[in-house]
């Protein structure tokens, strides 16, 4: 077009004078200032919107995975590292750590992340010693292994919600942790034929919206105060009754997982020894002095704290 202009006013006196050559040539110049800027500034949004785009999609992705996807049948105890937010006054919320003034000397044992493959095992152990225990569960295991439930619930022992997913309640959103909870009591309901009352968040990861949430689905939420880390490597069954040994006192809850051969192989001594040292072994729920499926309690009024939903 600008060639077409050149041509045209090339034709007439006063271009030729001059008169409006250098007006001509000014407007090419700022023509194509223009389009070099214009060119620069597409380039530049494309390179600042790659890497947004790019983040979107892996939020995304990261999001669909730990609310849509199952996880594989068993979730390794080591990607727990549990670490209780000991600065919120869990038990103000509501939340269970212990029973510190257990008159019975009672404690309760708790096996997180099943059923696995061994479960059978633990079973047979806690059998043999007239025993009965918590298992909290993972709800897609429970679906890859519904059976390995039923005989949970069929020996007697007391089940309570672990999430369908392992998901990190504290960074999810309020939504994806009760989808993730409500899934998961799905799974577990339809395989052990229990009514859930107990639920263990993953990691113990919690904050006060999600706890008060949690607490609007009925249930009572269950955390420990004995973890004798029986999720580490190299933890062996010694190391486990000799941290659980220490820190021993009445109305104690202990974290164990199932899966883990140091764990198995401690449970039968450990039994014993409680025994000795005059302790008896029940379930949460019985620790508490409810019939199972019923532990839940009301968020009391300190529940509604600054920056609760």
């Amino acid at each position: 077009m600008i060639q077409g202009w050149v041509q045209l006013l090339s034709g007439s006196p006063s271009f030729k004078s001059g008169k409006y050559f250098y007006a001509v040539f000014l407007a090419c110049l700022i023509c194509i200032a223009l389009g070099i800027g214009y060119a620069w500034y597409r380039q530049e949004s494309v390179a600042v919107d790659e890497p947004a785009q790019q983040n979107q999609q892996q939020t995304s992705a990261v999001v669909a995975s730990k609310v849509y996807t199952p996880n594989p049948a068993h979730v390794e105890a080591e990607s727990e590292k549990p670490n209780p937010p000991l600065g919120l006054p869990l038990e103000k919320l509501g939340v269970i750590c212990n029973v510190p003034h257990d008159p019975e000397k009672r404690v309760a044992l708790t096996f997180d992340d099943g059923p696995s493959s061994m479960t059978p095992e633990y079973l047979r152990i806690l059998q043999e010693k007239g025993v009965h225990a918590t298992f909290f569960l993972i709800g897609s295991n429970v679906q890859h292994q519904p059976g390995l439930a039923a005989m949970i619930a069929a020996n007697g022992d007391e089940i309570g919600n672990h999430t369908y997913s392992h998901l990190n309640l504290a960074k999810a959103s309020i939504t994806e942790a009760v989808y993730d909870i409500l899934r998961g009591q799905n799974c577990i309901e339809q395989a052990t034929h229990q009514k859930l009352s107990l639920m263990r968040p993953p990691g113990g990861e919690l904050d006060v919206p999600v706890i008060k949430a949690i607490q609007r689905l009925g249930y009572t939420i269950v955390f420990w105060n004995i973890d004798p880390q029986d999720w580490m490597k190299g933890a062996t069954s010694k190391q486990i009754i000799g941290n659980i040994m220490t820190n021993l006192h009445p109305g104690s809850i202990i974290l164990l997982h199932e899966g883990k051969p140091p764990t198995l192989e401690a449970l039968p001594e450990l039994i014993d020894d409680l025994r000795q040292r005059g302790y008896e072994i029940d379930t949460v729920s019985g620790l508490l002095g409810v019939p199972p499926g019923a532990a839940a309690v009301s968020p009391g009024p300190e529940a509604h704290l600054p920056g609760g939903a």
